[in-house]
């Protein structure tokens, strides 16, 4: 729009200009033709300058017409889009409103978390009440005597008490009592170990004894016996009785089976029968 203004004043300034310069064309034409005298002549030809004159005064008169036409440019849409963002604002009021009533709402959930500590004295009183529950009971002990002759220096299990006659008196729990009977145990597969391996035993493969020591089995490689395995037989009885002092029995029979390295048990040897033998 603005170039369409432009462009018609330029026009209109052009048209003038060269209005302007018809009128002074036809002024100095006009003071040339007074000069000679006036003859018939010239007097025909100054009526067709007359007459021309009044053209340039017609011609402006007609292009004045065009400004009217420079009046479409005036409507624009400036004044609508003022009024747009009048409208914008309005409805921005909304989401104010919904802001506080988002806070309101937040602010009304505060409540029970005020209530929440009211009710937590529920579990103190259960804290309360927990070690007053069940105390739990010692374990039982019993009391167990080992004769002098049985008796070990070297097991400390549970309480012991030595005695003036050179027993001993262990107090146990049950737990106690198993661990004591394993070192025994323990004890005496040393010891038939031991004699196993000793240069006087040169006809026994090796010597065993079962879980409560009242059979021992000897692996033997021939069927002859030194004195020294031959004197084995009451040292195996022996063992027997002393694992039945800690277990807290009486020994009974002791067992003994020899037999081969293929498992043939060729001889067996019991305590009661062989004490009886003795007594006779």
């Amino acid at each position: 729009m603005k170039d369409k203004r432009i462009l018609t004043v330029l026009l209109l300034l052009s048209v003038m200009l060269l209005f302007c310069a018809c009128g002074n064309q036809a002024n100095q034409e006009d003071s040339a033709t007074v000069i000679p005298e006036p003859t018939e002549e010239a007097a025909e030809a100054e009526i067709p300058s007359e007459t021309a004159e009044p053209e340039p005064d017609e011609a402006p008169a007609e292009e004045t017409e065009l400004p009217e036409e420079t009046e479409e440019p005036a409507v624009t849409a400036e004044p609508e889009i003022v009024e747009e963002p009048e409208e914008i604002p309005e409805e921005t009021v909304e989401p104010e409103e919904t802001v506080i009533e988002a806070a309101e709402e937040a602010a009304e959930p505060e409540e029970p978390a005020i209530e929440a500590p009211e009710e937590t004295p529920e579990p103190t009183e259960l804290a309360a009440e927990e070690p007053e529950e069940i105390p739990e009971p010692e374990e039982e002990r019993f009391k167990l005597v080992i004769p002098a002759e049985y008796a070990e220096p070297s097991y400390r299990i549970g309480e012991v008490e030595w005695n003036q006659d050179g027993s001993v008196t262990y107090s146990l729990t049950a737990e106690e009592h198993e661990q004591l009977l394993r070192e025994v145990h323990a004890y005496i597969q040393e010891e038939l170990d031991t004699m196993c391996a000793s240069p006087y035993f040169l006809h026994f493969d090796s010597m065993t004894a079962n879980e409560d020591c009242r059979i021992f089995t000897v692996v033997v490689i021939d069927i002859w016996t030194s004195k020294a395995e031959q004197k084995s037989i009451p040292q195996l009885y022996e063992l027997g009785r002393m694992y039945a002092a800690y277990e807290g029995v009486e020994p009974g029979n002791i067992h003994i089976d020899y037999m081969t390295k293929l498992g043939n048990t060729f001889v067996t040897r019991d305590s009661e029968k062989d004490e009886a033998l003795i007594q006779k």
